[in-house]
């Protein structure tokens, strides 16, 4: 479990290392649309989807897909405020 805070929302993904899917748990202060990205080490993005998010808990899960190896990076967006939450997933 990873955490970044910064006051507006709590972001945590699991299990790391991945086998079949990631879990992202968001801890929101308010309703709002998110961003969730994966990108290969190379910079590309492998995954991309916006979401909204509810004031309180929130979970998101991704399906691996079978062609992701190694490391990606997540990057959570807020589209109410200037807040990225990143983070790397080991893929086993």
């Amino acid at each position: 479990v990873v955490s970044v805070l910064n006051g507006q929302m709590n972001v945590s993904y699991y299990p790391n290392p991945a086998t079949e899917r990631i879990v992202i748990s968001i801890e929101s202060v308010e309703n709002q649309l998110m961003t969730i990205s994966l990108y290969d080490m190379l910079g590309r993005p492998v995954y991309v989807k916006k979401t909204a998010v509810n004031e309180g808990s929130n979970v998101v899960e991704i399906e691996r897909n079978n062609s992701w190896n190694g490391l990606l990076i997540l990057k959570v967006e807020s589209e109410n405020h200037s807040f990225i939450a990143k983070g790397k997933i080991r893929l086993k």
